[in-house]
């Protein structure tokens, strides 16, 4: 959860949080500058699972979710707007669909809506299957961001919020993980969005909607490289983790060059070294069929994996 001048709603968005079901959490709330009494409602609570980051100052949300993501130990990651209100089984089953279905990257649910009074006025109904949510994420958003359940590993490997979305980063995000894994709303009205005249899509509609057609446009890019890359792809692919090995990789990737048979792609993902491999690597790059990503975070050789292999 971020959160920025958020005392009307804060309480009630955290408490919905802390009275789940499920309990096995931890709860990273990043007070992104607040200048109203949002750091005294965090400071009341004494709950364990409560972990507290105070920017100095105002960075904007898509920054301040990537912080709380640097800090966060959880294998799935699970989005809390400072003014909704998540019903108490939401974790637990949107934790239980994950674990059941391991294809996933994410899922949301249905919502209903609130006024500024926690009064409910309506609903919002959105395609639950996979093929259609990407259907639909053609044209509009379509997974509510704060009653997704993200696997953290999926994160990781499409790097995380675009910090240059500063608006419809979940849209953007929902974009390049449908690219790559399947997508599910729970057809259950697990959460509660609050309607009211503060809230980022009332307050800088406009803002956001230059931001949604830049996310789309920018899908449309990659969808068309990704048709060219598909014409000419090769035979097969060669995965390579790496994680401070500077001493012997330039060794493995001679190796590979050095094969008979040319028509490969080698892909290194290198899990945050802290030796000189990037520099070892680089010259590599100079052959096209060699590229090389980048974990923002350490996620360990499993996880590297599995990036490799998606």
């Amino acid at each position: 959860m971020s959160v920025y001048n958020g005392e009307k709603y804060l309480r009630e968005a955290i408490d919905s949080i802390l009275n789940q079901t499920f309990t096995d959490f931890e709860f990273l709330i990043v007070n992104d500058g607040s200048t109203d009494r949002t750091a005294e409602i965090l400071r009341s609570y004494d709950d364990a699972r409560i972990k507290i980051i105070n920017n100095e100052e105002n960075i904007g949300l898509t920054k301040s979710l990537n912080k709380g993501l640097g800090m966060a130990r959880g294998e799935y990651i699970a989005r809390m707007d400072a003014d909704d209100v998540a019903i108490p089984e939401r974790l637990e089953k949107e934790f239980e669909f994950m674990e059941s279905h391991l294809d996933y990257a994410a899922v949301g649910t249905l919502i209903k809506i609130l006024d500024k009074n926690s009064k409910v006025i309506g609903s919002v109904d959105k395609p639950t299957e996979d093929d259609q949510i990407r259907e639909f994420l053609k044209k509009d958003n379509c997974i509510a961001h704060g009653s997704a359940m993200i696997r953290n590993v999926c994160l990781q490997d499409v790097g995380l919020y675009d910090e240059s979305m500063e608006k419809a980063q979940d849209y953007d995000l929902w974009l390049r993980l449908s690219e790559k894994y399947k997508l599910f709303n729970i057809p259950e009205y697990l959460c509660m969005w609050r309607s009211h005249e503060d809230s980022i899509s009332a307050k800088h509609s406009n803002e956001q909607m230059h931001f949604v057609e830049m996310a789309k446009a920018r899908a449309n890019g990659r969808r068309e490289m990704q048709r060219a890359h598909y014409s000419n792809k090769p035979k097969f692919s060669v995965l390579m983790a790496n994680y401070n090995n500077s001493k012997y990789i330039a060794e493995t990737i001679q190796s590979v060059l050095d094969q008979k048979f040319k028509d490969w792609e080698l892909v290194i993902v290198d899990d945050c070294s802290t030796d000189n491999s990037i520099k070892v690597i680089k010259p590599y790059l100079k052959d096209v069929r060699i590229r090389l990503l980048k974990n923002k975070v350490n996620i360990g050789y499993i996880g590297t994996l599995k990036r490799l292999i998606y």
